[in-house]
C-alpha cells in the first residue's frame, strides 16, 4: 500500500492547484492540496478516536467523493476501509463484522 499512496500524493503534489476530485451531487470540487489537506484532517482525526492500523472501518455512505478522501485517510493510517451500502441492515452488518 505504500507505493500507492506514495503515488497518490505524488499527484496531488503535481496538482496541487488543479482541481482533482469532484462531488456532482453537491457541486464540490477540490483540488489536489485541497484533497491531501482533507485527507490529513480525516487521518488526524481517525488517529484521534484511536483507529490503528489493522482495524476495519465499515463505511456506509452513499456516491460521494467523501467516500474517496476518507479511505485513503484510513488506509494512511493501515486500517482497513470496507465499504457497505448505507441501506445495509443491522443484521448484514453485524454479519460484517463477525467476518474479521
Amino acid at each position: 500500500m505504500p507505493e500507492l499512496l506514495n503515488a497518490l500524493n505524488a499527484q496531488l503534489d503535481v496538482h496541487a492547484h488543479d482541481v482533482q476530485l469532484v462531488d456532482l451531487a453537491i457541486e464540490q470540487e477540490w483540488t489536489g492540496a485541497q484533497v491531501k489537506r482533507a485527507v490529513a484532517d480525516f487521518r488526524e482525526n481517525f488517529e484521534a478516536h484511536n483507529i490503528q492500523k489493522g482495524d476495519v472501518v465499515l463505511l456506509a455512505l452513499g456516491n460521494t467523493a467523501w467516500l474517496t478522501i476518507i479511505e485513503q485517510a484510513l488506509w494512511e493510517i493501515g486500517a482497513i476501509a470496507h465499504p457497505i451500502s448505507e441501506t445495509t441492515g443491522v443484521a448484514e452488518i453485524i454479519g460484517e463484522f463477525e467476518d474479521y
